[in-house]
């Protein structure tokens, strides 16, 4: 879900990227509040669930699983719509900037 929704922002925001290339750090705002609220939810609602690693673990396996994805849609998008390939390589730079979660030392 987070990926799909991250795609229809940058497929909508690639209409207006040359008229006002000011949007990038609304869109990356926009992304991450998305992503935020999502994530949110899903935890709230699978709290305690035997299904869910646990903290920090979790934001490992999100990661890794985003990263995961990111790479498979960058595949798919050169194999198949070329001209799409960046929608997927935004996500991959903005993941990498965020860099992979770390387990915390007590854990």
């Amino acid at each position: 879900m987070i990926r799909s929704l991250e795609y229809a922002i940058l497929a909508a925001w690639e209409d207006h990227a040359e008229t006002d290339p000011d949007y990038r750090p609304w869109i990356n705002a926009l992304i991450y509040w998305i992503e935020t609220t999502f994530l949110n939810a899903y935890a709230d609602t699978t709290e305690d669930a035997p299904f869910v690693p646990t903290a920090p673990a979790h934001h490992s396996f999100l990661w890794a699983f985003l990263f995961d994805k990111a790479l498979y849609e960058v595949r798919y998008e050169l194999n198949h719509r070329p001209d799409w390939a960046w929608l997927p390589l935004h996500g991959l730079r903005r993941l990498l900037g965020a860099q992979a979660p770390t387990a915390s030392p007590e854990a």
